[in-house]
């Protein structure tokens, strides 16, 4: 299913393509004239911490340098729109490449349930000597997804066995406490 869904967010992304004609944010925009447009996630979308994450984005105008340079996609709070902060663990990805135009990946469990998230992209610009910030539409983020949860249960069984001596325990893909036991799914 992930597979499948993961073709299908591709294939609608390369029909699915941001407005360059709009003006940029004055922080969006490098030394040579170019700019990103992140169009996904999707306003007003929600998102569960630990589940599938697709960024989107288009390049805008010429800047050769920058197209053939890498960005960090960072998850930042946007409940105050003057002053975006990137989340604590927050970061997706510290060297997706400009030209790829997508990265496909996992919001991270850090990521606390809330309203108002966005994308940032961050590049720092040689020329100017500036860090150049693209922010993407605003999204919700809910609790840990279930495959999350189940990877961080699992982890905590195998640390709850491995300290009382159980060392040859075989830890699945799920571990659930019963009264007081544990019990490896």
């Amino acid at each position: 299913m992930r597979t499948f869904t993961a073709a299908v967010l591709a294939t609608l992304s390369t029909f699915v393509r941001a407005d360059c004609s709009s003006t940029p944010g004055s922080t969006c925009v490098t030394s040579g004239g170019s700019w990103l447009v992140i169009s996904s996630p999707y306003a007003n979308s929600s998102y569960r911490s630990g589940g599938s994450l697709n960024v989107i984005w288009d390049v805008c105008g010429s800047d050769a340098t920058f197209k053939a340079s890498t960005i960090t996609l960072d998850v930042a709070d946007a409940t105050d729109a003057s002053n975006v902060q990137v989340v604590s663990g927050g970061t997706l990805s510290s060297s997706a490449k400009v030209s790829d135009g997508q990265l496909a990946t996992a919001l991270p469990t850090a990521v606390p349930s809330g309203s108002k998230y966005t994308v940032r992209s961050s590049y720092h610009d040689a020329t100017s000597g500036k860090w150049i910030y693209c922010f993407g539409n605003t999204f919700a983020v809910t609790g840990v997804s279930s495959t999350a949860a189940a990877s961080t249960a699992a982890s905590k069984a195998a640390t709850a066995l491995n300290s009382k001596g159980m060392h040859n325990a075989v830890v699945g893909a799920a571990a659930v406490v019963v009264s007081g036991y544990v019990l490896v799914l």
